[in-house]
């Protein structure tokens, strides 16, 4: 079964979103660092700029989910198309959904900039993710499974 979305989404996107999806499932779980005397979740806002460093041409945007107020970050294609590669109370993703809906464009709303994002350790914890990322990047090109 072909999804809808494929008639709404640029063949490129997809292609994108395909590669980010293998790089994401080959994240192992990592230890980006200690906080309050416990391990570091790998969370949307540290995985979304690790994954920008390995797909520079997606746009990270920070805001919050509507409805639930929940913070949290996201990827933009050049296109407009969202992917989040981390979902808010999900089993599974990445997802990607049409950027050009109502709906999607409500749900994914109200950009902001979290002054933690800029604090010392927040930057190591993307620093340590990012590594992790570009190792399991450059291991999925090496074998063919990413362009």
């Amino acid at each position: 079964m072909h999804a809808y979305a494929l008639k709404l989404i640029p063949p490129e996107d997809h292609a994108l979103f395909t590669d980010l999806t293998r790089v994401v499932r080959a994240i192992p779980d990592a230890n980006i660092g200690i906080y309050d005397n416990r391990d570091v979740p790998i969370h949307c806002h540290v995985l979304t700029r690790a994954l920008n460093s390995v797909f520079p041409m997606l746009e990270v945007r920070d805001g919050f989910v509507s409805g639930a107020h929940y913070e949290h970050s996201w990827l933009v294609t050049s296109s407009g198309h969202i992917i989040d590669p981390c979902p808010i109370a999900m089993i599974g993703g990445p997802i990607m959904v049409d950027g050009d809906i109502p709906l999607w464009q409500t749900f994914y709303s109200s950009e902001c900039c979290f002054l933690h994002h800029h604090t010392d350790p927040f930057v190591s914890w993307v620093n340590n993710l990012t590594k992790v990322v570009v190792e399991a990047h450059e291991q999925l090109r090496k074998t063919g499974a990413i362009n």
